[in-house]
């Protein structure tokens, strides 16, 4: 189901921003946009049924700062508008987000939006 929710998200959110959204990726260049699985958290509901929390990061990485707070503002629209992935989990929501600014000797700008994408299971 996790890989299900980040191939998912991935693929929404790049028909969103009319360029692909890379799943994993290890190398970073400008301009951007990867999705990355961080981690899970499972419970139960009183039901019986399995309740899991998935930590999804969003990164952005653009050439300026002005295109990377545009690109993380359609990302935060996106969430809104979709907020459970067209059914494949029960809610997406947005954690926190975090700009990084340019590195030292790189002119890349970024960001990462941290979200958490709930989903239900039986058990």
């Amino acid at each position: 189901m996790r890989r299900e929710i980040v191939k998912t998200l991935a693929g929404r959110l790049g028909e969103v921003l009319g360029r692909e959204v890379v799943v994993g990726a290890s190398t970073v260049e400008a301009p951007m946009v990867a999705v990355y699985d961080v981690g899970q958290e499972n419970g139960y509901l009183s039901n019986g049924t399995r309740e899991s929390k998935l930590s999804i990061q969003v990164l952005v990485v653009e050439g300026s700062y002005e295109k990377t707070i545009e690109t993380v503002e359609k990302v935060y629209r996106f969430v809104d508008e979709s907020p459970t992935l067209s059914g494949v989990c029960s809610s997406l929501l947005v954690e926190s987000d975090e700009i990084l600014l340019k590195q030292e000797d790189r002119r890349y700008y970024g960001a990462v939006v941290n979200l958490t994408a709930i989903y239900h299971q039986e058990v």
